[in-house]
């Protein structure tokens, strides 16, 4: 089996190694041995379908305990009921109730169910010591060394520790109606090489991780969702006995009866929520520990491109011509730009410290899920918003980058607008100089047909009043083509000149654009350290 080595130093009263006196001697660097490969934690003897998948699954941490967990917390019965139908297994009072039979000492003794921290009151010189049991991988502690234990087919745990051999029996009083109480260890321990020599007795009571946040994030590595709840107190045994009963609930036809049964189910609900308010709690404190790295690097193209947006939509907004705007619309505008910029700043700093808090949560985020996770960065954010305020002071809505930022965006703006006007005007005077065109053509084509005319009335092919007729009928064309021509040279005319001066707005605005990008790159050193 392979195992990964984390090391770090603790301090006195940690889970991680001793407490006391003895702590006090060895507050020095250690190295916690954890499984990579739980393959060989047991399994729950196989009953009633869908509770022996299930059990196995919560002991590994998979995304059901989230879930599980998620509708425990919420307590409705009819809910939760209504999850576990949906959930993919069948689950029923009968099928818990066989896997409850393997947290009892015996043949079908699965350790896992016993995953958690307890503390040692017996001998006197365990006592500053505390044992921890990683349901995930099977794996005891006993302060900060992992021993070998093993479990026979009395259901008896063994290890030897500190050239002592331990027997222990794990066991939890809680059933299916009982108020649920804290998991015990009881048993002896015998010097290695005398069996026979003198015994003694050895106690200890489960309860909940009271460690620093600095410890926890030394363990980062091994935080898995199932050890973590167990370090919190949760009891596996109280936690197969609830769902247990709220399929009995389900069951249950008679008010009364179903009254009976939640009254158990609030009880037995009291410490799951506990540990999962406490894991929840870790979380949050485990954020403030990240640390932002100093002064956030705000990516200058990110800013940018966030101002830049926000200055066209007010732009767009207001629908004026760049070159009009008054001073009320240029505090709009600046006031948009602003909280862009905030906005974008913030997004940039969660960015970067997302990855720093993300890695000292570990493998809480199989238990918390995407939303509690991303909680935990914007708590970290909260905390550290004077890294945020410390930028926003060379970006705030007065400072020189935005105010020539927004001078560059508004002027290119106004150099798009003419732009987009001049090449109106210019789609305008080819259609115009189509006109003339067509005009010219029809001139042609009917001076030809008068032409036409004229040399039949000399062939005395036409009468001379056909002939009258036909040149009333041409000077009328042409009287018309000549007036349709001189509004087209006018239109013409007209549209050259406004192109013209598009362009020349289209210029003077770019000229704009180029200087205030020129200072907005002057001032970018102050504001982003260019």
């Amino acid at each position: 089996m392979s195992t990964v080595a984390i090391s770090g130093t603790t301090r006195n009263g940690s889970i991680l190694q001793p407490t006391g006196d003895t702590a006090s001697a060895t507050n020095k660097p250690i190295a916690i041995a954890l499984s990579s490969n739980v393959s060989s934690a047991p399994t729950v003897a196989a009953s009633q379908p869908g509770a022996t998948t299930l059990a196995n699954d919560l002991y590994a941490g998979r995304p059901i305990l989230a879930k599980v967990y998620s509708v425990l917390n919420a307590g409705d019965p009819s809910s939760v009921n209504a999850f576990l139908d949906k959930s993919g297994y069948e689950i029923t009072p009968e099928g818990m109730q066989q896997v409850l039979s393997s947290t009892q000492p015996g043949p079908g003794f699965d350790i896992r169910s016993f995953g958690g921290l307890y503390k040692f009151t017996a001998p006197d010189e365990l006592t500053s010591y505390a044992l921890r049991l990683d349901p995930t991988t099977t794996k005891i502690y006993i302060g900060a060394t992992a021993v070998n234990n093993t479990t026979d087919s009395r259901g008896h745990v063994l290890f030897e520790f500190q050239s002592l051999r331990y027997d222990l029996v794990f066991a939890n009083p809680t059933g299916l109606a009982s108020q649920p109480k804290v998991d015990t260890v009881k048993g002896t321990r015998t010097t290695l090489g005398d069996p026979k020599g003198p015994t003694s007795d050895v106690t200890a009571e489960q309860q909940d991780a009271s460690s620093p946040p600095q410890d926890w994030a030394e363990m980062k590595g091994s935080l898995q969702a199932a050890y973590v709840l167990s370090l919190f107190g949760l009891s596996w045994t109280v936690l197969f006995t609830l769902i247990g009963e709220y399929r009995n609930w389900k069951d249950k036809k008679e008010a009364l009866a179903k009254d009976e049964v939640a009254k158990r189910i609030e009880k037995l609900s009291e410490p799951v929520k506990k540990s999962l308010k406490a894991t929840n709690e870790l979380v949050l404190k485990l954020a403030e520990l990240s640390d932002p790295g100093g002064s956030i690097d705000v990516d200058r193209g990110v800013v940018e491109e966030a101002v830049t947006a926000g200055i066209k939509a007010q732009l767009d907004l207001l629908n004026k011509d760049p070159g009009l705007l008054t001073a009320a619309d240029r505090s709009r505008i600046t006031a948009k730009a602003a909280e862009a910029m905030r906005e974008a700043v913030r997004t940039e700093y969660l960015d970067e410290a997302r990855p720093l808090v993300l890695d000292y949560l570990g493998g809480l985020g199989d238990l918390l899920g995407d939303d509690a996770l991303e909680a935990a960065v914007e708590h970290h954010a909260d905390l550290h918003m004077s890294e945020i305020a410390n930028k926003l002071r060379n970006l705030d809505a007065g400072s020189p980058w935005l105010q020539a930022t927004i001078d560059a965006v508004v002027a290119n703006a106004g150099k798009e607008a003419y732009r987009e006007l001049g090449d109106l005007a210019k789609a305008s005077q080819t259609a115009t100089e189509a006109i003339i065109e067509q005009n010219k053509q029809d001139r042609a084509k009917n001076e030809w047909k008068l032409l036409e005319y004229k040399s039949q009335f000399e062939e005395r092919k036409m009468s001379e009043a056909e002939m009258s007729a036909h040149q009333d009928e041409h000077d009328a064309v042409l009287g018309r083509l000549e007036n349709q021509m001189q509004s087209a040279e006018q239109e013409l005319n007209r549209q050259q000149q406004q192109e013209e001066w598009h362009r020349e707005e289209e210029a003077d605005f770019g000229k704009e654009a180029e200087e205030a990008k020129k200072q907005a790159e002057e001032h970018a050193v102050e504001a982003f350290g260019e």
